[in-house]
C-alpha cells in the first residue's frame, strides 16, 4: 500500500468535509431565520453563502481529479478514444458507439482543447462532483453537508477515478431524482436520457424511480419483496439478463465479474448502514425514498457476479445512501456516536477496497505536473 498516497486522499476528503461544515453553518442559519421571521427573503444571504462553502468544499476533490494523469481504471481507454476522435476529422465518429453521449462531450472538448485529452477529464470531474453536491444542495432541506461530503469522499469518490462514464451517469440521475421529487418531469426526463447517453444501465435506475415514487404511499414492503424478487432472479436466472437486446452491451464484462465473497459484504454494508438510522420523531418523504433505493443495492451487488457492468448500479445507488444519513444526523440527538461509527465503517472500507484491493488502479496518484 502506498501510504502517501492513500493519506492525500483521506486529507483532500477530509479537508471536504471540514469546508462543508461552514455550508451546513448556513443551512441551519438559513432554516433558522425563515422559521422565525416566516419570511423567505429573510434566508436568501444565507442561502448564497451556502452554495458557495458547498463549491468551496466540492474544489479540492474536483481538482484532485481533474489534475490527475494516468490514475482510475478507465483513463487510459478514454485518452485512446479521445485521440482516434480527434484524428477521425469526422463528426460521425461519434455515432460509433453505443453510448455517444461522452464522444459528443469528448468531441465538444476537442474543438477548444485539440488533441489534449486532460481538459475532457477535468471537465468531467466537475460534472460529476459538482452535480451530486448541487443536487443535495437543491432539496431545499436541513441537511449536514459534512457528512454527505466524507461519505461521498470516502465510497463514492475515487470510483469516479475508475468509472468515469458510469459515475457521471449516477450524477446526473441523483440530479433527476431531486427534480422529479419537486415534480418537475421534463427537467427529470432530460436529465434521464443524458445519463443514458452515457451509461444504458441508467435505464434500470430509471424503472426502479417509477417504481419507488408511484408507489410513495405503499409500505416499504413492497420495495422488501421487489428488492427479494429481483434478487433470486438474478441468482436463479442470469441467463435471462444478458438475453435482453438493451443489456446485450455489458455481456462483454462477464470475465470481469466479481465473487460473492467478503468482497460482497464490504461493499453492501457501508451503504445499508447510512439508511439504518431515520430522523426522529418525523417522516421525511426524501428519507423514505432514499431507504428504498438503498434496497435495491442488494440486486444490484449480486448482478456484479455475472456481469460488472450493470452490477456496479450498487455505486449509483450509494448515493442514495449517503443522502439518507446527511438528511437524519440533523435530526437525531445520537448523531454524534452515529457520525463517529459511520466514518469508522467508511474508513475502513476505503482503506480496503482501494487501499488494497484496488490499489494498482487508484495508487499512486499522478497528476499532470509529474508524468
Amino acid at each position: 500500500m502506498d501510504y502517501r498516497t492513500v493519506l492525500l486522499y483521506l486529507a483532500v476528503i477530509f479537508l471536504s468535509g471540514a469546508i462543508a461544515r461552514r455550508a451546513t453553518k448556513y443551512n441551519t442559519l438559513r432554516f433558522q431565520t425563515a422559521e422565525m421571521a416566516e419570511v423567505g427573503a429573510c434566508s436568501r444571504p444565507y442561502r448564497k453563502r451556502e452554495l458557495r462553502w458547498l463549491f468551496a468544499a466540492a474544489l479540492p476533490l474536483i481538482l484532485l481529479s481533474a489534475l490527475r494523469y494516468r490514475t482510475g481504471g478507465d483513463y487510459d481507454q478514454y485518452a485512446v478514444n479521445y485521440s482516434r476522435l480527434v484524428n477521425a476529422h469526422s463528426v460521425s465518429y461519434i455515432f460509433t458507439v453505443d453510448e455517444p453521449g461522452y464522444m459528443f462531450l469528448m468531441w465538444l472538448t476537442s474543438l477548444v482543447f485539440k488533441s489534449d485529452p486532460q481538459p475532457w477529464f477535468a471537465l468531467m470531474a466537475f460534472l460529476t462532483v459538482w452535480s451530486c453536491f448541487y443536487a443535495v444542495y437543491r432539496l431545499n432541506k436541513k441537511t449536514d453537508y459534512s457528512v454527505f461530503v466524507i461519505l461521498f469522499g470516502l465510497y463514492f469518490y475515487l470510483h469516479s477515478f475508475n468509472y468515469v462514464r458510469q459515475t457521471f451517469a449516477a450524477a446526473m440521475l441523483l440530479l433527476a431524482y431531486i427534480h422529479a421529487g419537486k415534480k418537475a418531469y421534463p427537467k427529470a426526463a432530460i436529465l434521464i436520457v443524458i445519463a443514458i447517453l452515457f451509461h444504458r444501465s441508467s435505464l434500470i435506475v430509471a424503472l426502479m424511480y417509477v417504481f419507488v415514487l408511484a408507489t410513495r404511499r405503499y409500505k416499504s414492503l413492497y420495495t422488501l419483496a421487489a428488492m427479494l424478487v429481483l434478487s433470486v432472479l438474478v441468482v436463479v436466472a442470469p441467463r435471462i439478463l444478458s438475453r435482453i437486446p438493451f443489456l446485450a452491451r455489458y455481456v462483454k464484462y462477464t470475465s470481469h465479474s466479481i465473487s460473492f465473497g467478503i468482497g460482497w459484504l464490504i461493499d453492501v454494508i457501508p451503504i445499508f448502514l447510512c439508511s439504518l438510522f431515520p430522523p426522529m420523531g418525523v417522516r421525511d418523504e426524501t428519507v423514505s425514498d432514499c431507504r428504498r433505493f438503498v434496497l435495491f443495492v442488494v440486486p444490484a451487488r449480486l448482478m456484479a457476479y455475472y456481469t460488472y457492468g450493470i452490477g456496479r448500479l450498487f455505486i449509483t445507488l450509494s448515493l442514495f445512501g449517503f443522502l439518507t444519513a446527511a438528511l437524519s444526523m440533523k435530526r437525531r440527538t445520537d448523531r454524534k456516536l452515529l457520525k463517529l461509527i459511520i466514518y469508522i465503517v467508511f474508513i475502513a472500507y476505503h482503506l480496503f477496497y482501494f487501499g488494497m484491493a484496488n490499489n494498482s488502479v487508484v495508487i499512486p496518484y499522478r497528476s499532470i505536473f509529474i508524468r
